[in-house]
């Protein structure tokens, strides 16, 4: 298993249907937040046309990334994640944060302690990077995830509420 930064249109497309896929899975948890896109090509150029020039910025700058994670030559997962804070950036701060945005494993993956090695090299990636610290949000609703993150030693810090302006 190793894990890998997307840098072809081509591991760029697999990362985006893999985010599609999460999509769908979320409508029936969230339907009135979460709508279906149909076909990968109307999906994908929304994703295009919603990322800023910032985002590109930041890309080139190395404080965000799409990477993913390959066994056998098959992308099985991957993650976007945000370098949140910088030191340059906050007088008070004097660590680097990583925020995991998004962690997904194919579904064809699931149920196969894939997650598990998967998060690892996530961690291992991320320290190597020089972080000292990650954070993720995570759906209440989604156990299977709650618990791999709990694992590895991932605790409840913060309470994340919404609620509808009716």
């Amino acid at each position: 298993m190793i894990i890998k930064t997307v840098e072809t249109e081509s591991e760029y497309y697999k990362v985006i249907s893999l985010i599609l896929d999460l999509q769908k899975q979320h409508i029936d948890l969230f339907p009135k937040l979460f709508r279906d896109f149909g076909d990968f090509d109307y999906f994908q150029s929304l994703v295009k046309k919603f990322e800023t020039e910032k985002d590109k910025l930041r890309s080139e700058q190395g404080l965000d990334a799409f990477i993913y994670f390959e066994q056998d030559e098959k992308m099985v997962g991957c993650a976007l994640v945000q370098d949140k804070i910088r030191k340059d950036e906050f007088a008070f701060v004097d660590h680097k944060l990583l925020f995991v945005t998004c962690f997904i494993i194919d579904s064809n993956y699931r149920n196969q302690g894939m997650g598990k090695k998967c998060f690892s090299l996530l961690k291992e990636w991320a320290k190597e990077k020089g972080y000292y610290r990650m954070e993720l949000s995570v759906s209440h609703q989604n156990s299977s995830a709650i618990a791999l993150y709990e694992s590895f030693g991932f605790q409840k810090e913060m309470v994340y509420m919404s609620s509808e302006l009716d």
